[in-house]
Order: C-alpha cells, then sequence, then structure tokens
C-alpha cells in the first residue's frame, strides 16, 4: 500500500513509524483533537499519555502546530513541502559544517598519528633498529613488542604492525629469533619455519572465532616471490578460501641479516602487498640471505 511506502520515507526523515503515521493521519483529516485521535482506528488502542508524547514529538520536529478550539486543542500538520525541504536544508547545513571541520580534524589526527610512539621507546635495539628502517611511516605497531628468551640461547623478538589498509587483511609484522652462535641460527632453521606456520594457523583460528564465516580451506605452498630483477626470495605462501570473500593470500619468509650472522629475521603479512612491502624495504637496507622451503 501506498501509506506504507509514505511512512518508510517519513522514517527516513528522522520519525518514529507511530509519529508518520499520525502525521498523515492529520493530514488526511486537515485537524483533530486528541479524543478524535484516540477514536480512530489506528491510535485505539494506544493510552492517551503515548498519544500526548507523539503529538509533543512532532511538535518539537516541526511538523504541526496546535490551536485552542472552543476550548479544546486541535492539531493541524504543517505543510509537507516546507517541512521537508527545512529539514533537507538543515542536513545540507550540518554536512558542510561535518566537511569543514573534519579539514581541520584530518590534520590533527595526523598530527597525533605523527607522534613519537611511547610502545617504540621500550623495544630492543635491534629490534628497534630494524623497525625503524622497514616500517613504513604509515603503519602502526599494534601492541607492546614481545621479547622472550630460552635457555639463554634464543632470544625472540616480535612486533605487529597494522598497515591500515581498508577493505582488507592489514596486519603485517616481523620476529627476530637471535642466537648466541651462528651455528645455533643453522640448527634452528626448521624449527623457525615450523613455528611462524604454527602461529599463523594458531592466529587464523583466532580470528575465525570472531568473524560471521569460516574458512574453507587454509593452505600454504612454497613459493618464489620476485621483488626485482636480482632478488627471488622464497617463502611460505599462505592462501585462504572463504566462502564470501572468495581467496585471502598472505605469507612468510625467513632471512638470515649478513649484518648479523646470529640472527634469523621472519617477515611475515596477511596480505602479500605488504608482505612485498616489507621485504623490498629489507632489501634496501640490509644484504641477505633466503633460507630455503621444502616443496610441497
Amino acid at each position: 500500500m501506498i501509506i506504507n511506502e509514505v511512512i518508510n520515507n517519513l522514517i527516513s526523515f528522522g520519525l518514529s513509524k507511530e509519529e508518520a503515521l499520525m502525521y498523515c493521519f492529520l493530514l488526511q483529516e486537515k485537524s483533530a483533537t486528541v479524543a478524535e485521535i484516540y477514536q480512530s482506528p489506528y491510535f485505539s488502542k494506544k493510552k492517551r499519555p503515548n498519544l500526548y508524547k507523539i503529538i509533543k514529538n512532532l511538535k518539537e520536529k516541526g511538523f504541526l502546530f496546535e490551536e485552542m478550539k472552543k476550548k479544546k486543542k486541535r492539531f493541524f500538520p504543517l505543510n509537507p513541502q516546507n517541512i521537508l525541504n527545512l529539514i533537507i536544508q538543515e542536513k545540507e547545513m550540518k554536512l558542510q559544517r561535518l566537511k569543514q571541520t573534519s579539514e581541520g580534524l584530518i590534520l590533527d589526527l595526523d598530527t597525533i598519528v605523527a607522534q613519537p610512539n611511547t610502545k617504540f621507546d621500550i623495544m630492543p635495539p635491534l629490534l628497534k633498529e630494524i623497525v625503524s628502517k622497514i616500517k613504513k611511516k604509515k603503519w602502526i605497531i599494534k601492541e607492546i613488542p614481545e621479547v622472550h628468551n630460552a635457555s639463554g640461547m634464543e632470544t625472540v623478538m616480535s612486533v605487529e604492525f597494522d598497515t591500515r589498509r581498508n577493505f582488507r587483511a592489514d596486519s603485517a609484522g616481523i620476529v627476530i629469533f637471535k642466537y648466541r652462535y651462528k651455528e645455533h641460527l643453522e640448527e634452528a632453521i626448521p624449527r623457525v619455519i615450523q613455528k611462524q606456520e604454527a602461529q599463523f594457523q594458531d592466529a587464523l583460528e583466532n580470528v575465525q572465532d570472531q568473524l560471521p564465516f569460516g574458512f574453507e580451506e587454509i593452505k600454504f605452498s612454497s613459493k618464489i616471490l620476485d621483488i626485482d630483477n636480482t632478488n627471488h626470495i622464497p617463502y611460505r605462501k599462505l592462501e585462504i578460501k572463504t566462502k564470501f570473500l572468495g581467496k585471502m593470500h598472505g605469507g612468510f619468509t625467513v632471512l638470515k641479516l649478513h649484518q648479523y650472522p646470529t640472527v634469523l629475521l621472519s617477515i611475515w603479512s596477511a596480505n602479500l602487498p605488504d608482505f612485498k612491502e616489507i621485504l623490498t624495504r629489507t632489501l634496501q637496507n640490509y644484504q641477505i640471505s633466503s633460507v630455503s622451503f621444502e616443496k610441497d
């Protein structure tokens, strides 16, 4: 029915369903007292206090006015075109004010983002140095970096970034495995690869519990990423198949840094563009050797 469509459209102009119905009723009747409204089939089951509340709201929103006629209050609907045009003008003015406010607000927020991160200051020197060289300026550190020591032989330092991508996975990070001797590093490579893959699996399970849909398939495969004409980096590609979002891709790799012969650097990202970005920035600042991954 057309009345239902009219009511739905009035709701978009800020009225409740009951307010829209009463306004339509008054337009039809031209005017009415509370008693006449109460006698109508639309409002006969409503309690009088509720009717007075609806009338009060319509008056405040500018849809009706009242006059005393023969010692009784009569309520008259105001001209629909005038009211709706006025509402549109007010919303346009609010939108314009929002646009004007946003210009200064963006600058203020960017200033906040540019301020030094206190979490960054508590990083171990090695982690802080590497992060400062490979993190893009707009990326932010998600939480306090973690540092773990294992039996005095291995120190693990990790940090996660929010890469601030819209409408796609926006997590990336690095993990530094530092050993006492170079021989420990070589022995640890298979374990580090296994550990990184397991952490990806655990993270995905935690995320899946918070999503309205599940993952249909999670698959790792060994691939080569071409960074430029001279650097071809082996990595473990992560492919996630979902019912609603299609396929998502990420991955991780493990590198040796020539500058630090007892360090393994694991780079990971939930999407390949950010993964490639971190790798590129790493290659710009460090001489590296790639760790091989077993073929599937």
